[in-house]
């Protein structure tokens, strides 16, 4: 029996061999270099040190790295944004930058690179750096932030990227009212990315956007809850370990395991989405984000890694929160995807 099905299994690989030239083909066709969307930059910085009266210096780094097409004109907006307000926030006027040592010129860069499924886009300036006590003292005042709390760098983000949170009493024609990094990063969310931060005082501010390379096709990981399947994007996805249900310990409304030499936030699909839970037994945990911001995303079974094509919910009568689109296996059943930059912040707001 098994001699007589060799040629059927060399004739599936040959399949599969010319179905993953033929994906490759098609994916090529989609991609383009991201410098079209940085040299457009050059106008907007112009504009805006002509603006602002000051002088800045654009430094583009990486702009052969390709993207998908479908990326290329929904990044425009959030990277608009980025880099108005290192024009308009970041930078200091020529005088104040001269009396502190610096270069009468600001610098801002901008640079894209290629990591695995990922592309990384950094928006980086050399100015003032954010003042972390004014912004705490802002979201105080606007109940954003509890008294006597400091924020690190991802809670500041958060801060910043918080519905109608400006630093400003007033509205400017450049930077908006307090609404633009919140665009920012729901646009971010939205492509399945990320949006990271960090800032040094007196020196500057950098964001990092990592976005996968395209939306079309992916490679995921099936893994079950009780009865319910889902697909998690492998570009999302740092390690997958084994959990021993011993090892969980509970902290007031939170859950965690101990992990190398730290803990991680774990969240429960099941507890998220209302579905039955393993009880006694191992289970998996898939860990996603990296830094402060990683938490261990829990699921009973782990079904094996496909190439999905990904379909978003984009019908707002269908979205549910923790759900970013749908895709269909081969034997057509149809499995959700799950939107990790949702379930993590439902992490951090337990």
């Amino acid at each position: 029996p098994q001699a007589s099905l060799r040629p059927l299994q060399e004739t599936n690989l040959g399949i599969e061999r010319q179905l993953r030239d033929l994906r490759e083909s098609v994916m090529r066709v989609r991609m383009v270099p991201i410098g079209e969307v940085f040299e457009r930059m050059r106008f907007v910085i112009r504009d805006l040190s002509r603006e602002n009266q000051k002088k800045v210096n654009l430094e583009l780094k990486g702009q052969e790295t390709e993207i998908d097409k479908f990326l290329v004109e929904r990044i425009m907006d959030p990277l608009l944004h980025l880099v108005r307000n290192a024009v308009s926030h970041g930078l200091e006027p020529c005088e104040e930058r001269l009396q502190l040592g610096k270069p009468a010129e600001g610098k801002i860069t901008l640079k894209a690179s290629a990591a695995g499924d990922l592309v990384v886009i950094e928006i980086r300036d050399d100015g003032r750096g954010l003042d972390r006590n004014r912004i705490a003292e802002r979201a105080k005042f606007l109940g954003i932030l509890d008294e006597g709390a400091f924020p690190d760098e991802r809670v500041l983000l958060d801060i910043l990227c918080a519905s109608g949170f400006s630093t400003r009493d007033e509205a400017d024609l450049i930077s908006g009212r307090g609404v633009g990094m919140t665009v920012v990063k729901d646009a971010i969310r939205k492509l399945g990315g990320s949006l990271e931060m960090d800032s040094e005082a007196g020196k500057g501010t950098r964001f990092t956007i990592r976005l996968p390379l395209t939306l079309a096709i992916a490679d995921a990981f099936i893994v079950a809850v009780g009865e319910q399947t889902f697909a998690i994007p492998q570009s999302l996805i740092n390690e997958v370990i084994e959990i021993d249900p011993s090892t969980v310990t509970r902290m007031e409304k939170n859950e965690i395991i101990p992990y190398r030499n730290g803990v991680l936030p774990l969240q429960r699909l099941s507890r998220m989405f209302g579905l039955s839970q393993s009880h006694g037994r191992n289970f998996f945990g898939l860990i996603i984000g990296s830094g402060l911001g990683a938490v261990v995303i829990t699921v009973d079974r782990i079904i094996g890694r496909r190439e999905i094509v990904v379909r978003a919910i984009t019908d707002p009568l269908l979205h549910v929160p923790g759900i970013s689109g749908a895709t269909e296996l081969g034997d057509g059943r149809v499995v959700l995807i799950l939107d990790s930059s949702v379930v993590r912040g439902q992490v951090r707001s337990q």
